[in-house]
């Protein structure tokens, strides 16, 4: 009962960022959480729901889903699915989100379209956000992101990325508006065994979070991650796995958040088709 009336009274609030962490339903794929979500400058399954530039990277069809467990707030488990597929100039990711359960959940459907440009990869995305509380209206808002990443050199990455660039609003009650929040950072990748990651991310209406990853694959088809957050503190561990089919991925990620406590994520992706050489 508490917790119904606390997720009621945020909302009549209509202050997301306060009930939810900041990007909790955008950011869900256990490769991208196990580093921090240190994403800005990475490619994978997870670029259609972090930094939409990366899907310029990927090129076989694929289809990933991801689930993530947290003991101490249960509302807030968050289920994803997506899919990428090349096309002849650049790649298209679905995306499906949706967090919480029938007394308050939020749902996500995103499409986003990126495209290399020299050593530049550039990315859009609209998505569609519906949240609904038991016993009242739900609501629908659009939003679109931006992202790019730049390969100054096969060991050093830059990239950036803006969610909701169009700052949609989700009430004209107190102007109360979906969160902005921009993200940037830079990859050092000195061989194929290993990645460190440090980025700053900045809604507009907090203070900004530190984030630092780290990537090692000890021998092959495996990989290690760890990483850290600033405000709130969160501390981040994972695995990967790759089967003998190099289609196959999969990846689980251990958090510990100074307000939420521990959570768990498992994710898998399938390459349905390989790439054409």
């Amino acid at each position: 009962m508490k917790r119904n009336l606390l997720i009621i009274f945020c909302l009549s609030l209509f202050n997301m960022q306060i009930c939810l962490s900041q990007t909790s339903v955008l950011q869900t794929t256990a490769i991208n959480e196990a580093l921090g979500n240190t994403s800005a400058t990475l490619s994978n399954y997870g670029s259609v729901f972090s930094n939409v530039a990366g899907l310029a990277e990927i090129k076989e069809v694929s289809i990933a889903a991801s689930y993530k467990v947290i003991p101490n707030a249960l509302w807030q488990n968050t289920m994803s699915a997506s899919s990428t597929v090349p096309i002849k100039f650049g790649t298209v990711g679905l995306g499906f989100t949706r967090l919480g359960d029938d007394i308050f959940n939020q749902q996500v459907v995103s499409m986003g379209f990126a495209n290399r440009f020299g050593i530049a990869s550039i990315g859009i995305k609209a998505n569609y956000l519906q949240y609904s509380i038991e016993g009242f209206n739900s609501k629908s808002i659009p939003f679109f992101d931006l992202g790019g990443i730049v390969e100054l050199t096969p060991q050093l990455f830059i990239g950036a990325y803006i969610i909701n660039l169009t700052q949609t609003k989700l009430s004209t009650f107190q102007n109360e508006r979906f969160p902005t929040i921009i993200d940037a950072g830079i990859s050092f990748r000195p061989t194929d065994k290993l990645m460190i990651n440090v980025e700053v991310e900045q809604d507009i209406d907090f203070s900004p979070t530190l984030k630092a990853g780290i990537g090692y694959s000890p021998i092959k088809n495996f990989s290690l991650r760890t990483g850290i957050n600033t405000s709130p503190n969160r501390q981040y561990f994972g695995l990967g796995f790759i089967p003998n089919n190099i289609l196959l991925h999969i990846d689980y990620s251990l958090s510990n958040d100074s307000n939420l406590g521990v959570s768990h994520q498992m994710s898998i992706s399938y390459g349905v088709l390989k790439p054409t050489k």
